[in-house]
């Protein structure tokens, strides 16, 4: 069965998903509880075909690059979908 995971930033000004900041401590598996940055979603979690990670609106300051490896595609037919809101 797909999952999806919530990342968020520091705010939760104009978000469309989550209900609370983000924080890296957090499971990031419901929008009260997401993590601050799609790595450690990746870190945590062996994502699986068909799941979703929801980067919710604001502003996300790497310090790194995102590493997103060949187990974290899916399939043609279930990809994993890394879908954002943007900022207004």
């Amino acid at each position: 069965m797909p999952t999806t995971y919530y990342v968020n930033d520091a705010s939760t000004t104009n978000d469309e998903w989550c209900s609370a900041v983000g924080s890296d401590a957090n499971d990031g598996m419901t929008p009260a509880t997401p993590k601050a940055t799609v790595q450690a979603v990746l870190t945590a979690y062996p994502l699986q075909a068909g799941d979703t990670v929801c980067i919710d609106t604001g502003t996300y300051n790497l310090s790194g690059n995102i590493t997103v490896g060949t187990q974290n595609v899916g399939t043609a037919a279930n990809p994993i979908v890394f879908q954002h809101r943007p900022t207004a």
